[in-house]
């Protein structure tokens, strides 16, 4: 076969399995109907032969099970991700390749998770995130896997998600393929002399602000609508760079979130917001029911030992652990919810606050509700931008509203930025809200200024 033939196998190849992927994602066999991919190599076609054959036969069940058969006689075993009930299922190639069990019920990828090899697991789960998120058209990644045998396998795996009418994520289907072969010959050449690439200037620019003090946090109010009084302040990352000045998250953070940086990077704002709420109220500047709002990533809720980091964080300032409320993503809690859950349990009995971010924007917002300690919901900016103006971004305000009432959640609407939005809000229930229209994120000592500026009322907290 020539490298131009070969080139077109795989291109027709790779359009088959993500037709197979999307058939497996929702849980039935082709239909009659399903537009099949076209073919230009006669291996390919003799493979859609094969699939329109099975797309004839009676019973979802039995043309699922010949697609598993397919992606296993091709070397790929199929996995599918239940996101609503949290089941995980694996093809039974899978258990001869890995030696693990094939089903797990409502553990989310928990199970899946356990055997990858830690220094992957952020780089998976980020991979995993953005396809969800919609950020990438299909999951593909390599990663370490340890097989029950304790062997250390190379997997590369693929992925396709189906959603439900308002595009949020119901089902994640994909293979898994051994490519620990490929990856041994790589390490050879890399061994024989080949050069080793250098780290990104986005991680050089991390491990820089780390090491030499380049982690600023900006903060942004919180405040009560109904009279601009403030409630708290969200500590928002920011790197300083002796060049470039002030660079925001979008240039760094995607890139933190793929390696073990995030843990630190996570931990250095921690302190920093602590230790600035500490020093303003020394001062006298910040009532004592103020309190600071912090974003937890993934990687920090999977390092186990985030209640006692924190604890200790608190006790080095002297701060109670009322002041701290701690935000974390749909995305964040999707990658392990059983683990999330007991962290969170954790602590919530210690005192702090957990506000669940981006509500409404996510996969089982309603889920997480029932599942975990949620003592806070923050609306997506999305519901909040011209809310005063649309109809179905007031009806769904609306339900969120009534839903935070009837389980006494306080609600904080996130991104409001004119005065006829922050009527809206009012009037719809929503008591708290953060955004432009009342502040910029800017450092403390900018923001205590602002505040001074104002009425002295300001400065006095509402507690939720």
């Amino acid at each position: 076969m020539s490298a131009d033939q070969g080139a077109d196998l795989a291109k027709d190849l790779e359009q088959i399995q993500a037709y197979l992927l999307s058939v497996l994602s929702e849980g039935r066999a082709g239909r009659e109907g399903d537009r099949l991919p076209r073919a230009n190599t006669p291996q390919a076609r003799k493979l859609l032969t094969l699939i329109r054959t099975m797309n004839k036969r009676s019973g979802d069940q039995d043309g699922a099970t010949t697609i598993s058969r397919i992606l296993d006689d091709a070397g790929q075993t199929y996995w599918l991700w239940d996101i609503t009930s949290g089941a995980l299922k694996f093809s039974p190639g899978w258990a001869r390749q890995t030696g693990l069990p094939e089903t797990y019920d409502a553990l989310g990828l928990e199970p899946w998770l356990e055997h990858v090899v830690a220094a992957d697991r952020v780089r998976l789960m980020a991979a995993v995130r953005d396809h969800l998120g919609g950020s990438t058209p299909r999951l593909e990644i390599d990663y370490r896997l340890q097989t029950a045998r304790g062997e250390i396998q190379w997997i590369r795996c693929t992925g396709q998600c189906e959603r439900d009418e308002f595009d949020n994520p119901i089902r994640l289907a994909g293979t898994h393929r051994d490519v620990t072969v490929d990856h041994d010959k790589s390490d050879s050449a890399q061994q024989a002399g080949a050069t080793k690439g250098k780290p990104s200037r986005t991680v050089e620019l991390i491990c820089d602000a780390l090491e030499n003090g380049g982690v600023v946090p900006f903060f942004q109010p919180i405040v009560r609508l109904q009279d601009r009084k403030l409630q708290g302040l969200e500590a928002l990352v920011r790197l300083h760079d002796k060049d470039r000045g002030i660079i925001a998250p979008r240039e760094f953070l995607a890139t933190a979130e793929r390696s073990d940086l995030i843990v630190s990077l996570g931990d250095r704002v921690l302190e920093l917001a602590l230790r600035g709420l500490a020093s303003a109220r020394v001062a006298g500047k910040l009532d004592e029911e103020a309190f600071v709002s912090v974003n937890i990533s993934s990687r920090q809720l999977l390092e186990g030992d985030l209640p006692s980091r924190i604890a200790a964080a608190l006790q080095r300032e002297s701060l109670p652990p009322s002041c701290l409320q701690l935000e974390l993503t749909e995305t964040v809690l999707i990658s392990n919810l059983a683990f999330a859950k007991k962290t969170l349990n954790a602590l919530r009995r210690a005192g702090i606050r957990i506000a669940l971010d981006d509500f409404g924007a996510g996969y089982s917002s309603l889920n997480y509700l029932q599942e975990l300690p949620i003592d806070v919901l923050k609306v997506d900016r999305r519901f909040v931008r011209h809310v005063d103006r649309n109809k179905a971004r007031i009806a769904i305000l609306q339900t969120i509203a009534s839903l935070a009432e009837a389980l006494n959640i306080p609600l904080i609407a996130e991104g409001v930025e004119t005065e006829t939005e922050a009527k809206t809000l009012r009037e719809l229930g929503v008591t708290f809200a953060q955004g432009y229209l009342f502040a910029k994120p800017a450092p403390l000592s900018v923001q205590i200024a602002l505040l001074n500026e104002k009425d002295d009322s300001h400065s006095r907290v509402v507690q939720l």
